[in-house]
C-alpha cells in the first residue's frame, strides 16, 4: 500500500484556475476558504460531541448514584440493579472514550510534517521547528496549502466518526438504563 505523498511532491503544474476559466486567484481563495470553513465545522462538531458526552456522563452518573435505581442496590445482588449498574458503568466508559483526546502516536507524528502542515500534531513533530514552519509558510504554493488543510480535515473527520460511534453506543446503553428505571417506577419488577 502506498502512503500519502509528501507536500513537496504535490503536483504544482496543474492550473489553479481549473477548467472553468475562473481567475486563479479567485479559485485559490475559494478552495482555501472552503477547506477552512470545513475545518471550523469539523472542530465545532467535535466540540459538540464532547459536550454531548459530558452531559450524558452527568445525567447517567447522577442516576447511578442518586437516582431511582442507584448502584447501592447492587449490594443486594438484585439482577436489575446489577444490570443498571453495569449499563451505567459502560455508558460512562464509552462517554469517556468519546471525549478522550486522540492524536497520532509519536512515531507517526515524527513524519507527519512531511504530509500535513496545518494540524497541531504535524506542527509538533520533533524534526519540524518553528523556523521550518515559518520558512514553509513564506514559500508555500497554494496547492501545497490546499493539500495540507485537506489532509488535516480528513484526519479530523475520522476522529469525529470514532467519537460519534462511541456516543451511539453510550446513548444506546443510557436508553436501556432509562427503560429499566421507567420499568421499576411502573412496578414491572
Amino acid at each position: 500500500m502506498k502512503g500519502p505523498k509528501s507536500i513537496e511532491a504535490v503536483e504544482l503544474a496543474a492550473s489553479l484556475a481549473g477548467r472553468e476559466g475562473v481567475d486563479p486567484n479567485h479559485a485559490s481563495r475559494i478552495r482555501i476558504q472552503t477547506l477552512l470553513d470545513q475545518n471550523a465545522s469539523l472542530v465545532q462538531q467535535t466540540q459538540f460531541a464532547d459536550a454531548k458526552a459530558g452531559g450524558l456522563v452527568t445525567v447517567v452518573g447522577l442516576l447511578a448514584l442518586k437516582g431511582p435505581a442507584p448502584i447501592s442496590g447492587m449490594a443486594d445482588m438484585e439482577p436489575v440493579a446489577l444490570a443498571t449498574g453495569v449499563a451505567s458503568a459502560l455508558c460512562i466508559l464509552f462517554c469517556v472514550l468519546a471525549v478522550f483526546p486522540r492524536y497520532p502516536a509519536a512515531r507517526v507524528r515524527a513524519h507527519l510534517s512531511d504530509i500535513d502542515r496545518f494540524s497541531w500534531p504535524s506542527l509538533t513533530a520533533p524534526d519540524f521547528s518553528a523556523d521550518d514552519y515559518a520558512r514553509y509558510m513564506q514559500t508555500a504554493e497554494v496547492s501545497q496549502i490546499v493539500y495540507s488543510i485537506a489532509r488535516s480535515n480528513s484526519a479530523i473527520s475520522r476522529i469525529l466518526l470514532r467519537k460519534f460511534q462511541m456516543l451511539r453506543i453510550a446513548f444506546g446503553l443510557s436508553l436501556a438504563l432509562f427503560c429499566a428505571i421507567l420499568a421499576r417506577h411502573a412496578g414491572l419488577y
